[in-house]
Order: C-alpha cells, then sequence, then structure tokens
C-alpha cells in the first residue's frame, strides 16, 4: 500500500535519511520550526521493507551549491524568521 509519510530534517547542509523503497520525494515544507520532508512509499501486507539512504542538501540563498548542484531539486521554503531554503536530494545509488 501506498502511503505519505514525512521526515523531519535537520538544519545541516548536507544529510542523509533512509527511507522504504521505493520512494518518490514530493516536497518539503517548514512545519513546527523544522524543515520536514514529504515521500511517497511503500507499506503494509507484501511490503519488502527495504531502505534506501538518500542525502539532503540545504542551501540558502546565494550559498554554494557545491553536491546540490547536480542532485534533484525539491522545494524553497521560507521560515518565518526570515530565512529561505532551497532543498536538494539524491539517491545512494545515483
Amino acid at each position: 500500500m501506498k502511503r505519505i509519510y514525512k521526515y523531519r530534517l535537520s538544519m545541516d547542509d548536507d544529510q542523509q535519511i533512509s527511507i522504504p523503497r521505493p520512494a518518490k520525494v514530493l516536497s518539503v515544507i517548514y512545519q513546527d520550526r523544522a524543515l520536514v520532508l514529504y515521500a511517497i512509499v511503500e507499506d503494509g501486507p507484501g511490503c519488502n521493507w527495504e531502505y534506501e539512504k538518500i542525502t539532503v542538501f540545504i542551501r540558502g540563498t546565494g550559498h554554494p551549491l557545491g553536491a546540490a548542484g547536480s542532485a534533484h531539486f525539491v522545494g524553497t521554503v521560507a521560515t518565518p524568521q526570515g530565512f529561505v531554503w532551497h532543498v536538494f536530494y539524491r539517491f545512494e545509488f545515483e
């Protein structure tokens, strides 16, 4: 069964999270003072419960992209404090 899961992100430039595979990254928002990544994942009966790691890159406006420059863009999030973050991801096998 497919479901949408959310993953709370730390405010690190680069981080890895494990999610059930296969997964499809949907979006990122600001919720409860944190960035949250949403993804469609397969779970429930018949699911093989294999996990894959994705690397998530968070960059501020004007900051160097570095490895994020070759990653998939998820979205841009503006926080109530006035910060603007741009979020990218790459599956470990890419």
